[in-house]
């Protein structure tokens, strides 16, 4: 292989590492903003109790094999959202509406805010539901007026 060649070569290496090098400090801010949300997350909030854990499990049959769901079990509130939101999210067309998702999480109830118009002329309104009852990490559930649920929103952060 000739001098150029190599030159080339030795280049077109550096160049694809800086720009590959540049395409990661790049993506940092929302990396690192992602694994500090992961590892802080649990900081302003304590575990459940175990009667709630327990309720929960049973409302939603999460089985015993469920590891959230054994004696020993240290469990978060954001544990729970995958299968609450799986459980009223919409099936076969049709969402749950508020007196099912009362059925299951009415103690859980720590708000509820008067029906709210849209420009169409549409109304909703929203309910808050908080596992630990320390309104860091609450479910919010909005019904439209004839009490159907239409949208769920729970997290951990941004």
């Amino acid at each position: 292989m000739g001098k150029s060649k190599k030159s080339i070569i030795i280049m077109f290496s550096i160049i694809l590492l800086l720009f590959l090098l540049l395409c990661a400090f790049a993506s940092f801010p929302e990396v690192y903003k992602a694994i500090r949300t992961k590892l802080t997350w649990k900081e302003p909030t304590t575990p459940l109790p175990v009667e709630v854990i327990e309720d929960i499990c049973s409302q939603f049959e999460l089985g015993e094999n469920d590891k959230r769901c054994k004696s020993d079990a240290i469990v978060y509130a954001p544990d729970f959202f995958e299968p609450i939101v799986d459980h009223f999210k919409m099936k076969d067309g049709k969402w749950s509406t508020y007196d099912e998702v009362q059925e299951k999480l009415d103690k859980y109830q720590v708000r509820i805010e008067p029906p709210s118009r849209r420009a169409d002329g549409s109304e909703y309104y929203r309910v808050w539901y908080d596992l630990r009852g320390d309104g860091i990490y609450p479910i919010v559930m909005r019904f439209d007026s004839e009490d159907k649920l239409y949208k769920i929103s729970a997290s951990i952060g941004d």
